[in-house]
């Protein structure tokens, strides 16, 4: 009965925990948030935070937008840079591999 019990508290805490989430734009899949400071941003990315900002300088990173005075880079546009940057660096990797045979 206690374990019971147990289970639908836990089930019912989980669902508020989502919902919370899910309010809040973050989701399980990805617990950031939809919106991220450049610190944030770059160490998304995987570079610092100058290279972030020389990539968007040349137009590979969507500029950020400005929420309260201060620079925020949409997370899924920042998604879809590092989806763009791997298949460029596949391709690459491919014709080298290609030309060599």
């Amino acid at each position: 009965m206690q374990a019971e019990t147990s289970e639908r508290l836990l089930f019912h805490l989980g669902g508020v925990l989502a919902g919370l989430l899910e309010a809040s734009g973050i989701s399980l899949e990805n617990p950031l948030p939809p919106l991220l400071a450049t610190k944030d941003a770059a160490k998304y990315v995987g570079v610092g935070e100058t290279k972030l900002r020389q990539l968007t300088a040349a137009g590979e990173i969507p500029s950020p937008i400005q929420l309260g005075g201060r620079p925020k880079y949409v997370r899924e546009e920042l998604d879809a840079f590092v989806r763009r940057e791997i298949r460029r660096q596949r391709e690459s990797l491919t014709s080298k591999r290609t030309k060599r045979t």
